[in-house]
């Protein structure tokens, strides 16, 4: 197993839930596939309802959906961001 370094600016893509459980199932085989993710809220802007999401990088977004989908989890959205998630939250 290896340690890819990866900035919370490439955090640009949004897969996300309404339902807490199955956010934190599809979170946990992303993290065994080792990839970079972390859960957020989702940004009003994205996604109007109130809802969670797991922010991850768009070169991993396919192997990352493909395995959430193959254990039947359904997201009810995805989005390819033109910034990093979490800039909808913090202002620099």
């Amino acid at each position: 197993m290896y340690t890819r370094l990866c900035s919370t600016d490439e955090l640009n893509c949004l897969i996300i839930f309404v339902d807490y459980s199955e956010t934190i199932k599809a979170l946990d085989l992303i993290k065994k596939l080792s990839i970079f993710a972390k859960i957020i809220s989702t940004p009003k802007a994205v996604f109007s309802a109130s809802s969670l999401a797991i922010a991850i990088n768009s070169n991993d977004l396919e192997k990352a959906v493909s395995e959430v989908e193959g254990k039947e989890i359904k997201p009810i959205k995805i989005s390819k961001l033109d910034k990093c998630a979490l800039s909808y939250h913090f202002q620099y």
